[in-house]
């Protein structure tokens, strides 16, 4: 490579990176060669089953191990303190602080005294034969599988022994029916067995399938077998793919690193380059590394990786980490511009009057590609994801906080890139600035009509139009700023700079962030529109159909006799074959099942739902059998007969619902009816008062970011209602009215925003038939909602803008605070910098200040409907006659609550029943419950938990029996953030957000004109002492204040008054020491030339006296000294010449003059000196200054002459000039080689008088200096002892 491009040698950092690309390349090869070979094949399938096999009974002997490892040493330190007597509460810490134990219990005496979480209720049937040791097994309750240790101890004291029993449980497998069970289902093929292995699969209490392709026997440390572990053959395909995902993974790896590796050796190559070189070689780095890492489908594996990070949010975090990519790109690219573009110069040959137009143009092109990239980016990302950007967090959560730096990140890069581009390529026009401007914006509309044309954006977004322009706008007034006002850049506050554009900025990006979520909005609003119409009742009948259909099919196998003799067997039969029935795709229902004998009673029966209504066991005989008689239905014709309509319930507590039932008949006796099966399948509307079926409803649609309510209208009057997402109630409509009614049968589909200032509603109707309207309906945001999301986003980006600019750029010019040369603006800036942290501090307490009292009244409510409902049970129980089953739904309903009751430390009735056995919330109350309600005597006690995503309030109340002792205890759960609560923190914080941002905005107001008031005066004694500087004294100033700056501005008039005096006493002082140095000076002068004068007179007059008459003799004598005479006095008129010239100004008119042609006249004028050589090394081109040729002439000849004289024998002497066209000045040269100036001369060279000659008056360089000066011009040299000096002389250059 030339020398021309290369800048200097290649450095280490470089031949480093080939190094490691060399390496890596070499790695990816064998990578390559390696997955070729050990790719799965059918050969191996035996191999890798038992290698699974083997590593799975391997991870499961290390659980067990460390459970009773655990377990043993909870068994000790239980022992010991129950040895010294100590507290029972100290044992819980112990345990769930220590111990990850998923329950413990501790029984004394085979009662229950301690417990943890899902400890055991009850002691097993065979724990009185343990007699010592610990006994580990694995055991079930329901749906939860788990290991178990039991062991028994014995505490004596003086008196008795006591018996103790410990119960510890480690869970290895649970499955949910629930949505809200997602979080706590294990399976235990993901516990014991590591990634990318064969499958194994586990099974415990039920047998593996016939023939599997390998088995092992599971044992623990007191039981042989506890269940199998096998492999099937069929799983061979799972693995084969499960491989081809590693190796998938391994090599985007190594694709993303060797990218990496080549953009960073390219960038440090570059750093050998010239400029343009160097900066066309990072983009190109840059942008070949952007093309791949945006590649999410290949390019790095994001999906895979993100399946085990992002969990429910996996589609959204992908989106979003390819938006962050594009961000930090275009970051990278507006990094390496920065300084080429800011301080570089490009020179273009002639042909730049065609090529600046193009990339004029381009430029246009360029900006509404990029601007239209960014637009459509971030409204794609919230029209396909549901990341939070309009909820009432103050504290954004991590997706949200990722989008708003990488949009702040994106958006402030954009406007900076193309800022500096556009404020370069108008420096390189140099011509009136509209005429650029003008094709930067042709270029930026034929952008806009190619976007239109080939439909590059979304349809019916036109706001992307609007957005483009104005975000093109914004830059074209950046780039004029940047242009004509670069001291505005350069100088100004760069805080409110960058408060400008973030703000901007955000502006911005909201408008595309709220496009995107509204629209996502109105497509879930017409989904669930669309779902309500065409599916939810068709498919409630199907799934009833099919669930029935398989059901009697799957216990066809029960009997007559069964159904007597075994009623728990048929029970459980029929729940476990119902609960293997029902797809997870049914799960948005809720199903519930009975089967019945042929007398009514209900054998066994299960429910998805936490309680099932009542209606689904409501029923009597004869409406079974009729039905089947009337359609004649038999064995061989065999369907379930359904209903539309549940029995004693109002239709519009349910979305959907279909009731069946089918007749069970003796195995092998086609005319032997035993019993029925009935099933019901509704959607129940999800109500907020009773939070844990809200919290179902919820968890069931989590995909909906918002609530919308659907509304059936049949003939204008409201029939089914339903809710998808959080329960919230919204206003509604009970009937139509006449003209809305009209309108939607017009034109089929309605789309509407009502309401009033406090609550917006976003509305949609859909007319399905001239009787049905379909309405959907949710929030609409209010301006409130709008504007703390905007000052979240405002905030969020400017503290990561501050951050990043303070890493980034930490050791570069680049500060935010203390960069203003102007007192003001640094008192400005600090008073803003103060007043954000301030404010932000102001809102984050508020915040959570009213969320605080609000979970207060949540706490409160709470109470009083415990309070109410336990005197309601408490007042049921004393007036029962006794063994009557407390009706909870009947207590409950007129408080609209979920509720719990627990008798003997156990749930015995509750509304939700599945919660507790599900096993989501322990059937066992809380030991921190039990301890305060029955030993510490608490009336009221309440405690928080987590239930799927929501957190839930408990509280708990004992209800007192007959003989005033605590019978048990009421519990009600609720939500602790409640949303019509949140409602009233946003509406709250908004309104305060609004009054603190005005009250924030009038003081950062008021500071600036206090600092204005503060530092004018300032202003006015700079510009005073400015003044003074230059020589003006008549400058005083008026004192309107009697405070310090009062005190100071008096200070400073007393001082002007002072000078004056001083300038005065000094004038007159410098006039007489003047006129002594002057008169000094001009008779050391005359001085000289009159003594040899006088003495050549006494010398003709001694030859007078002593000659005679003879004349002719005297006269060679004569005509001597005559000469002598002449010389003397042409000194002295020299000497007057000179001071005369040095004390008047030019009096020569100014004329153009060519300083080429004066300096070659001066060279020739001195051609013939021998001793010296003249040379000249003139600028190319003419060079014209406005001046007095004459007196220019003087200066040069002055200057050569004194290179003369300290030339000592033979020497050099170079005239020069040069146009600088930046500083439009003429830069002329006199350089030689002579013995240069003395160090100790260098500061009075220019001094009058002063010479470093034996002759002379030492006025020649101060005439000169003062002939520059009076040219606007300046002179100054630069000297070496003994090598010479340069005297360089700036003259204004005239076109």
């Amino acid at each position: 490579m030339s020398s021309a491009i290369l800048k200097s040698p290649i450095q280490n950092k470089t031949w480093l990176l080939t190094l490691l690309l060399t390496l890596l390349a070499l790695g990816y090869g064998l990578f390559e060669i390696w997955a070729e070979h050990s790719g799965p094949d059918e050969s191996q399938k035996a191999v890798l089953a038992n290698e699974s096999i083997n590593s799975a009974l391997q991870q499961y002997s290390k659980f067990e191990a460390d459970f009773l490892f655990q377990s043993n040493k909870f068994y000790e330190s239980a022992k010991q303190q129950l040895e010294e007597g100590a507290d029972l509460e100290f044992l819980t810490e112990v345990a769930t602080k220590n111990h990850d134990f998923w329950g413990m219990s501790l029984f004394k005496d085979q009662e229950l005294i301690l417990w943890t979480d899902f400890g055991a209720r009850n002691l097993p049937l065979n724990s009185d034969k343990i007699e010592s040791g610990p006994f580990l097994t694995i055991d079930r309750e329901n749906n939860v599988t788990f290991l178990s240790y039991r062991a028994s101890l014995v505490i004596e004291d003086s008196d008795s022994a006591s018996s103790y029993v410990l119960l510890t449980r480690k869970k290895i497998q649970q499955e949910n029916i629930l949505p809200i069970g997602n979080a706590s289902e294990l399976s235990p093929s993901n516990l014991f067995q590591i990634g990318y292995s064969y499958p194994v699969r586990f099974s415990f209490f039920e047998p593996p399938p016939q023939n599997p392709q390998f088995s092992s026997t599971l044992s623990t440390h007191s039981v042989d077998s506890v269940g199998v572990l096998y492999t099937l053959e069929e799983d061979f395909a799972t693995y084969q793919n499960s491989k081809q995902n590693q190796f998938f993974i391994y090599r985007a790896i190594f694709y993303a690193l060797l990218i990496s590796l080549i953009a960073l050796f390219l960038i440090s190559f570059s750093r050998e380059l010239s400029t343009w070189n160097s900066l066309f070689l990072k983009l190109f780095a840059l942008i070949s590394a952007w093309l791949f890492f945006s590649n999410i489908e290949y390019g790095v594996g994001w999906i895979e990786l993100f399946s085990t990070i992002g969990g429910d949010d996996t589609f959204a975090l992908t989106l979003l980490i390819r938006y962050c990519i594009h961000a930090v790109f275009i970051f990278l690219i507006t990094l390496v511009c920065l300084k080429p573009l800011s301080s570089a110069k490009l020179n273009l040959e002639e042909t730049s009057i065609i090529i600046l137009p193009v990339i004029n143009f381009f430029f246009g092109l360029l900006s509404s590609f990029l601007i239209f990239f960014f637009l459509t980016e971030t409204y794609s990302l919230f029209l396909q994801s549901s990341i939070p950007v309009l909820d009432l967090e103050i504290f954004p959560g991590w997706l949200t906080l990722l989008f708003y730096v990488a949009s702040g990140v994106f958006t402030i890069s954009a406007i900076t890139l193309l800022t500096l581009l556009g404020r370069f390529l108008l420096d390189l026009s140099q011509k009136l600035y509209f005429i650029p401007l003008g094709v930067m914006s042709l270029g930026f509309i034929s952008g806009l009509l190619m976007v239109i044309g080939f439909k590059l954006y979304p349809a019916y977004s036109g706001w992307i139009l609007l957005g483009a322009i104005f975000f093109f706008i914004l830059i074209l007034v950046s780039i004029l700023l940047a242009f004509r006002r670069p001291k505005v850049i350069s100088e100004g506050s760069r805080l409110r700079l960058f408060l400008l554009y973030s703000f901007i900025a955000v502006c911005i990006s909201y408008v595309a962030v709220y496009q995107g979520y509204s629209d996502r909005l109105n497509d879930q609003m017409n989904q669930a529109a669309q779902l309500f119409i065409d599916e939810e009742a068709t498919e409630a009948e199907r799934i009833v159909r099919d669930l029935l259909t398989s059901l009697e099919q799957s216990v066809s196998v029960i009997s007559a006799q069964d159904l007597t003799e075994r009623p728990a067997f048929v029970a459980n039969l029929f729940t476990q074959q119902t609960q293997r029935l029902i797809s997870e795709e049914w799960e948005r229902f809720s199903i519930s099942t009975q089967l019945v004998n042929n007398e009514g009673e209900i054998i066994g029966e299960y429910s998805s739902n936490l309680d099932s209504p009542a209606w689904t066991r409501a029923f009597n005989m004869r409406s079974l059998v009729i039905p089947f008689q009337e359609e004649q239905i038999r064995i061989n014709n065999l369907r379930p007969i359904v209903r539309e309509r549940p029995l004693n319930e109002a239709n519009s507590n349910y979305s959907s619902f279909r009731r069946a039932w089918i007749p069970l008949y003796e195995r092998g006796n086609s005319n032997l009816r035993i019993g029925w099966i009935l099933c019901s399948v509704y959607r129940e509307r999800p109500q907020f008062e009773k939070p844990l079926r809200a919290v179902i409803a919820y968890e069931s649609t989590k995909n909906w970011n918002a609530s919308i309510s659907i509304t059936e209208y049949i003939d204008g009057r409201s029939a089914r209602r339903n809710v998808v997402g959080p329960p919230l109630e919204l206003p509604g409509y009970v009937q139509l009215s006449e003209n809305l009614k009209e309108q939607i049968q017009r034109d089929s589909v309605v789309f509407r925003v009502s309401g009033n200032e406090q609550e917006q509603v976003r509305e949609l109707f859909i007319a399905t038939s001239n009787e049905q309207i379909i309405r959907a309906a949710t929030k609409n945001p209010r301006i409130d909602n709008h504007l703390f999301s905007v000052l979240r986003f405002f905030f969020t980006v400017l503290i990561a803008g501050l951050f990043v600019l303070g890493t980034v750029f930490w050791k570069s010019d680049i500060h935010i605070l203390g960069h203003n040369r102007r007192f003001r603006d640094r008192l400005i800036d600090r008073f803003i910098f103060a007043s954000l942290i301030c404010l932000m501090a102001l809102i984050t307490t508020t915040y959570y200040a009213i969320k605080d009292q609000n979970q207060k009244s949540v706490q409160d409510q709470l109470l009083s409907k415990l309070d109410n409902l336990t005197e309601a049970v408490s007042e049921f129980e004393l007036q029962s006659s006794g063994g009557e089953q407390i009706p909870l739904n009947q207590l409950t309903s007129t408080l609209d609550a979920d509720a719990s009751l627990y008798k003997n430390k156990l749930v015995d009735i509750s509304t939700t029943g599945q919660i507790y056995s599900q096993h989501l919330i322990p059937r066992l109350i809380p030991w921190s419950v039990y301890e305060s309600i029955y030993f510490k005597g608490n009336a009221q006690v309440t405690r928080k938990v987590v239930l799927g995503d929501q957190q839930l309030l408990i509280g708990y109340q004992p209800w007192i029996d007959k003989d005033s002792k605590i019978a048990g205890v009421v519990s009600i759960p609720t939500f602790l953030e409640a949303p019509k609560f949140i409602e009233q923190v946003l509406s709250t914080t908004s309104f305060l957000l609004g009054l603190y941002v005005i009250i924030f905005g009038l003081f950062i107001l008021g500071a600036a004109l206090i600092s204005t008031q503060l530092t004018t005066p300032l202003e006015a004694l700079r510009e005073g002492l400015k003044k003074i500087s230059g020589g003006d004294l008549e400058t005083t100033l008026p004192v309107k204040s009697q405070d310090e700056i009062g005190s100071l501005t008096n200070a400073y008039n007393v001082m002007v008054y002072r000078l004056k005096d001083l300038q005065n006493d000094l004038a007159k002082a410098e006039r007489e020491a003047a006129w002594k140095e002057m008169a000094q000076q001009v008779a050391h002068e005359i001085k000289n030339p009159l003594t040899p004068m006088k003495l050549n007179l006494q010398h003709l007059e001694r030859q007078l006296k002593t000659s005679g008459e003879d004349f002719n003799e005297l006269k060679p004598n004569i005509e001597k000294i005559a000469a002598n005479m002449i010389g003397q006095i042409e000194s002295l008129n020299r000497i007057a010449s000179d001071f005369s010239k040095f004390a008047r100004p030019t009096e020569q008119e100014f004329s153009p003059v060519e300083m080429n042609g004066l300096l070659t006249s001066i060279a020739e004028l001195y051609a013939a000196e021998e001793s010296v050589t003249i040379k000249t090394q003139l600028f190319g081109e003419e060079l014209w200054v406005q001046g007095a040729e004459d007196e220019l002439r003087r200066v040069f000849v002055n200057l050569v002459k004194n290179a003369l004289e300290a030339i000592n024998n033979e020497g050099r002497i170079t005239l020069s000039s040069e146009l600088d066209k930046d500083r439009n000045s003429i830069f002329i040269h006199v350089e030689d080689n002579g013995s240069g100036i003395p160090e100790e001369s260098r500061d009075q060279i220019f001094v009058p008088n002063f010479s470093t000659k034996s002759s002379g008056t030492g006025l020649g360089l101060a005439i000169t200096k003062k002939i520059i000066g009076e040219h606007e011009g300046s002179i100054s040299f630069t000297s070496k002892a003994g090598e010479g000096t340069i005297f360089t002389i700036e003259l204004p250059h005239k076109e």
